[in-house]
């Protein structure tokens, strides 16, 4: 599930808001641990009717022993099958489809990863061998309440993440 909050966490802007019919987007959702949806994370995310959201967290670990509004927090645009988020002082947006599954939210995230193997040092070594995984999975959500507030961000922290180098140039 950590992938869910990863997703979530590169994010930043503004949007217009609809709802999906009588199931709409707005609530306090929390991924499930188990294909029935018995079990849920920890970690979940909450969308306001005013267009906002936000990471939630359950302290305990129990989402039922209550949870509080954790970070980073933005706003979003949600069409019916696209979720666009913004992240609180950032330029930036991630898209993923989604689809209502009765009851739950399906998050349907698709991405690729690059990683590079570097060879050992030496004189005529040659130069590094990278490659490339393509990622597809499917993050089942479950509402567990309708969702509260979710303020402005007024100091959002920058998040940094060590990149590979890039392939050398001919």
């Amino acid at each position: 599930m950590r992938a869910m909050t990863a997703v979530l966490i590169t994010l930043g802007l503004a949007g217009v808001v609809t709802s999906c019919g009588g199931d709409g987007l707005e609530g306090d959702w929390f991924p499930c641990k188990d294909t029935a949806c018995t079990k849920l994370d920890d970690e979940g995310i909450r969308f306001s009717d005013s267009g906002r959201w936000g990471l939630l967290e359950a302290p305990s670990g129990e989402v039922g022993a209550g949870y509080e509004l954790a970070g980073p927090r933005g706003r979003y645009a949600f069409n019916g099958d696209t979720l666009t988020l913004y992240m609180d002082g950032l330029a930036e947006s991630e898209s993923v489809k989604v689809s209502f599954e009765g009851e739950f939210l399906v998050i349907h995230v698709k991405a690729s990863t690059v990683s590079c193997a570097e060879p050992a040092p030496g004189p005529g070594a040659p130069a590094p061998t990278c490659e490339e995984t393509e990622i597809e999975e499917q993050l089942r959500f479950k509402r567990v309440g309708p969702s509260g507030d979710v303020p402005q961000w007024s100091d959002p922290p920058i998040f940094e993440e060590d990149l590979p180098p890039p392939p050398p140039t001919k």
